[in-house]
């Protein structure tokens, strides 16, 4: 697996085209018996907003999902962990195939994932 596979692959199973409608659809109706009273509240309104408003809502749910999603690929391309500014340890995202190859995911050399990723969306959108 390359990085630009694994960066295409949280965008398609991560960051669906259909992620943020979803989670708006389960708040409308969140499942189970023991639902809050913050919950309910929140399922009233969602289900009473007019549909421009829903579709600013989605807009915003989109871009918390794909901002969540870019920050911690930042974080796993940084690799080194900081404490006190000195080096204390690295993160490492490694691939391990069946046939036993490893591949390092967040290797410095070759694009960073975060950047694979807002590409794999902008590619999305084009299509």
């Amino acid at each position: 697996m390359k990085k630009s596979d694994f960066a295409q692959l949280v965008a398609d199973r991560v960051h669906p085209p259909s992620k943020a409608e979803s989670l708006l659809r389960f708040h409308e109706n969140p499942p189970g018996r023991g639902v809050s009273p913050e919950r309910r509240a929140l399922a009233v309104w969602i289900s009473a907003l007019p549909q421009a408003d829903r579709a600013n809502v989605l807009h915003l749910m989109d871009d918390a999902i794909q901002s969540a999603i870019f920050g911690l690929l930042v974080l796993l391309d940084e690799g080194e962990v900081y404490r006190d500014g000195e080096v204390v340890g690295e993160v490492r995202l490694d691939y391990r195939a069946a046939t036993g190859e490893v591949t390092r995911l967040n290797a410095p050399e070759g694009e960073d994932l975060h950047d694979l990723y807002s590409h794999a969306l902008k590619n999305r959108t084009a299509d």
